[in-house]
């Protein structure tokens, strides 16, 4: 819940609440805990590399922006996300099969044995592909608005713009 309303919360806390930077990076120690506790869980050696990745570099921005006590860094973390997202589906592509196959195998495990497995794994590699692009055109956006927007701005694509995109884009 913390991740989802993260934006709103951050955005609430500095401009209403009067918490300071160095208070929301608390936050992001939060976040990187409950990711560090995901990532002590996983099985897998390259899930646990990416989530170890993206708990550090939590980790860095929670410290610099209480060091700092610089917003700035408190809201970098939808761009993390995005990284963190694209890394996770991008590594997928080189090496199959695809998170969309994988996801479509899940719900249909005939899948494999059908005389069309060939063209759904490539239409589902093509997904997979999409939400790349996805993942950076809104990565991209997310950190135009933590450098050049507004505490407003960022707070409305990354809280309530960009889910909107996504559940469009997932449909």
């Amino acid at each position: 819940a913390i991740s989802v309303l993260y934006p709103v919360i951050v955005y609430c806390g500095y401009r209403y609440w009067g918490l300071s930077p160095r208070r929301l990076s608390l936050m992001l120690l939060a976040l990187a805990f409950y990711h560090f506790l995901n990532f002590t869980r996983s099985k897998s050696q390259v899930e646990r590399g990416r989530t170890g990745i993206f708990v550090v570099l939590i980790l860095v921005c929670a410290l610099v922006a209480f060091l700092a006590d610089n917003i700035l860094f408190v809201k970098f973390y939808p761009v993390l996300v995005n990284l963190s997202l694209l890394s996770f589906f991008g590594f997928t592509l080189w090496r199959p099969p695809s998170f969309a196959f994988r996801m479509a195998n899940l719900h249909d495990k005939t899948l494999e044995k059908s005389p069309s497995f060939k063209a759904v794994e490539e239409y589902c590699r093509k997904v997979t592909i999409a939400w790349c692009i996805f993942f950076i055109v809104n990565g991209s956006i997310a950190a135009f608005t933590v450098f050049v927007g507004s505490d407003k701005i960022w707070s409305l694509y990354n809280g309530l713009i960009s889910y909107i995109l996504i559940g469009i884009f997932f449909t």
